[in-house]
């Protein structure tokens, strides 16, 4: 059964761009590697300016799968270089009943 994973993503100053055209490329790394179903990724924009994107795993043992694969690894180490990782408590969005987000297309998102 699949597992619904949320990543939130604090760019760096001036590197929203960058990291948008990373996140896509490393979901590509992730549907080629077998590690996610064909359920689209959803990716959001918080007030503050951080990125969500919400995708499912294939079960429970494709993260891990995922994280030793080295091709991950360095889509990882790319993410690093210009932005952080946030929990979901950091955002204010969260506080609320019904948290709202800006949407983000993913124009280039095509199901394999």
């Amino acid at each position: 059964m699949g597992r619904i994973f949320l990543i939130i993503y604090n760019p760096h100053k001036g590197k929203e761009q960058e990291l948008l055209s990373i996140v896509k490329s490393g979901y590509v790394l992730l549907i080629d590697g077998g590690y996610v179903t064909d359920r689209p990724p959803i990716l959001m924009k918080a007030k503050n300016g951080n990125l969500l994107l919400i995708f499912e795993w294939k079960d429970s043992n494709s993260k891990e799968m995922a994280q030793a694969d080295p091709a991950i690894q360095e889509q990882w180490k790319r993410v690093s270089k210009v932005s952080e990782f946030e929990k979901p408590d950091s955002l204010m969005e969260f506080s609320d009943v019904f948290p709202e987000f800006e949407a983000i297309p993913w124009n280039d998102y095509a199901k394999k």
